[in-house]
């Protein structure tokens, strides 16, 4: 595929077959975790054990350099930090430009597509974030729903 943007309903039927493979194998499964397990797969793939900041030792016994442990993290969060770039890239924000009607992003499918596109980056990243610190979906779940009360919260006090 060369790298001219593809829109999401087309890269379906591209990577059908494949899809409908994750589907089956992730078949009753909570999406989100479902997710997290994808990403410990593409992980693996890519030679970053998830397991790496929390032990000194591969799988294999040899000892990982802590050096290579905390740069493998710091590489994670500047990922997520250029996909929310990449994304404020996508959005009118500047305040002082007069875009046109058919450019702004909640008018313009391709601008859409792409919105969504960063967002399942970050979201990559951020599982992987999550992983390398130790994090399971269900740490992931329940931290989020502590934080949704909290959030809540706030707004009847008036945070």
């Amino acid at each position: 595929m060369d790298n001219k943007k593809v829109e999401v309903k087309d890269r379906y039927e591209i990577y059908k077959k494949e899809i409908e493979n994750l589907k089956e194998n992730t078949k009753g499964m909570d999406q989100f975790y479902s997710q997290f397990l994808m990403m410990k797969a593409l992980m693996k793939k890519l030679g970053h054990n998830p397991t790496w900041l929390l032990n000194s030792h591969d799988e294999a016994g040899n000892p990982i350099e802590l050096e290579k442990r905390k740069f493998l993290l710091r590489q994670t969060i500047d990922a997520i930090f250029e996909e929310n770039v990449e994304m404020l890239r996508e959005l009118d924000w500047k305040h002082w430009k007069k875009y046109k009607t058919e450019d702004l992003w909640y008018m313009n499918e391709e601008k859409k597509e792409n919105l969504l596109d960063e967002i399942v980056d970050m979201l990559h990243f951020i599982y992987q974030f999550a992983i390398l610190l130790g994090y399971d979906s269900d740490d992931v779940h329940m931290a989020f729903m502590v934080k949704h009360i909290e959030n809540f919260g706030r707004q009847d006090r008036g945070y």
